[in-house]
């Protein structure tokens, strides 16, 4: 029932679009190239199928000007606002790739907030000899690949297209491929996802031999697969950086001891060192942590400069909750003022400034607060006081004197005037 719910709401949204590019085929197609140049190449794309022929699906030839020469290379559905790419069907997708005749004119493709799609919508690039990189997790730079609910997007729709790319009858350019989070998480070696990537392994094996581009060690190397079939890392694409997708080993460090690739943790690629930058933590060699520039939601210690991953904030850093100042436990140190430290009876981390301050103010009535302040601050902040107290004393005790001055000087002056 739900899926009839489905087509009926698709047609009549396909309707409905028909009408439009009805309405707008009438206007002089100089008008429509013209409005077209102002959008971008995906948008140019999606306002030509608006004038496609939709009783046989094909693409009208009267409007493939509309695209203008755009560059196809690159093809990425994030470059689109994400409300109408989470929209867009397979059917949408499907035109588009037709209309711009992608199998042989893009070489890289994103999928980016297609969070609709089956995959059934990739045909049009069955057989494909240009294609080098398919982005299928969904998500854009700096977004987590975890999605929920779960995209329908699914093996028996896309692996069939794949298969027709990497397949030994044609000559395949495929370098890297990225799969939705909801592949990788189910490690099963009999699944259809499993031997796809076995298959996808000897395909890489069986063309020209590949070097690390930095140090020139064959890849993959002993044990390794282009696409890792287990481990920590299962299914990502191994040994290629993401955004160039030139290879590289794991090993090669440069001359500055900076790594020339390195996974992202968060979003879950390998990026060189050429292309992004990759915070590495400060803790890295016991937490392993390294975010890419996208994703980097790492901090830095106040004092030193340290970077530390967020898990590592938790553990071995020291983070004030009312003023946010961040010290590593390096730095953390007693007697400057500024020592963080927990506080067991509210439960809450505060630098020293912080704890004595809200106590001065009356903004916390915590005794374990200024009972856990070091004993030097604390008999700084008493001697502070004492000379508050004296200097307000001193005052008082002018005020009074010129209170005095000015009642004698009344009562003279109401003397006088009586006589």
């Amino acid at each position: 029932m739900a899926s009839e719910t489905t087509n009926t709401t698709s047609s009549k949204r396909r309707k409905t679009e028909q009408g439009i590019g009805t309405c707008l085929s009438g206007l002089p197609i100089g008008i429509l190239e013209h409005t077209a140049s102002f959008l971008a190449p995906i948008s140019r794309a999606l306002f030509a199928v608006t004038f496609t022929n939709y009783e046989n699906n094909l693409p009208s030839g009267n409007y493939s000007s509309i695209t203008g020469a755009a560059d196809w290379d690159t093809l990425d559905f994030g470059e689109i606002e994400k409300e109408l790419a989470e929209r867009l069907s397979d059917d949408d997708i499907s035109d588009v790739l037709q209309h711009i005749d992608a199998a042989n004119t893009v070489k890289r493709l994103r999928l980016t907030n297609c969070i609709k799609i089956t995959g059934a919508g990739l045909r049009p690039l069955h057989g494909s000899t240009v294609i080098e990189q398919v982005d299928l997790s969904l998500v854009g730079d700096g977004e987590s690949p975890a999605l929920d609910p779960e995209p329908p997007i699914s093996c028996e729709a896309v692996l069939p297209i794949l298969d027709s790319i990497i397949s030994a009858d044609t000559p395949c350019t495929m370098k890297h491929l990225q799969f939705p989070y909801k592949w990788r998480r189910d490690r099963y070696t009999d699944s259809e996802f499993h031997t796809f990537i076995l298959r996808y392994h000897q395909m890489r094996m069986a063309r020209d031999m590949v070097t690390c581009l930095y140090c020139g060690q064959n890849l993959p190397g002993y044990g390794e697969h282009w696409i890792s079939a287990s481990g920590d890392y299962y299914g990502t694409h191994a040994m290629s950086c993401y955004q160039c997708t030139n290879h590289f080993c794991y090993d090669c460090i440069d001359e500055d001891g900076i790594k020339n690739l390195v996974y992202c943790n968060q979003c879950q690629r390998d990026y060189c060192k050429n292309c992004v930058k990759v915070d590495s933590c400060y803790f890295c060699d016991r937490c392993g942590e390294f975010t890419c520039e996208y994703c980097s939601n790492s901090k830095e210690c106040d004092e030193c400069n340290e970077k530390m991953c967020s898990e590592c904030v938790h553990s071995d850093g020291f983070e004030c909750i009312f003023c946010g100042v961040l010290y590593c436990k390096d730095c953390n140190q007693n007697g400057d003022g500024r020592t963080i430290s927990l506080c067991e009876e509210c439960s809450k981390f505060g630098c020293d400034d912080c704890r004595l301050r809200r106590c001065q103010d009356g903004s916390s009535d915590c005794d374990g607060c200024v009972e856990s302040l070091p004993q030097d601050t604390l008999v700084a902040q008493l001697k502070i006081q004492q000379e508050r107290v004296r200097y307000l004393e001193d005052e008082v005790r002018k005020l009074e004197l010129e209170n005095k001055e000015l009642k004698d000087k009344q009562r003279t002056e109401e003397k006088t005037s009586t006589e």
